[in-house]
């Protein structure tokens, strides 16, 4: 989980796929040995009714949606 205080929704859309990026290009610079590098980003938006659980259920629906 990352977390991007204060961030806008579009610059943390950004930022994670720029992360991607950044993973998918390991796997092309580096000997895996038969292994495979995958990523999967999901992103929710933090709002003061939701607590804590809430706002991790929120981000695991995300995530199993960008799967």
């Amino acid at each position: 989980m990352i977390a991007l205080p204060h961030t806008r929704i579009n610059d943390a859309v950004q930022t994670l796929e720029n992360l991607c990026q950044k993973v998918r290009g390991l796997s092309d610079n580096m000997d895996m040995d038969g292994l495979s590098l995958s990523i999967s980003c999901g992103i929710t938006r933090h709002d003061a009714k939701f607590n804590m659980n809430e706002l991790l259920a929120q981000a695991d629906h995300a995530l199993y949606q960008a799967k």
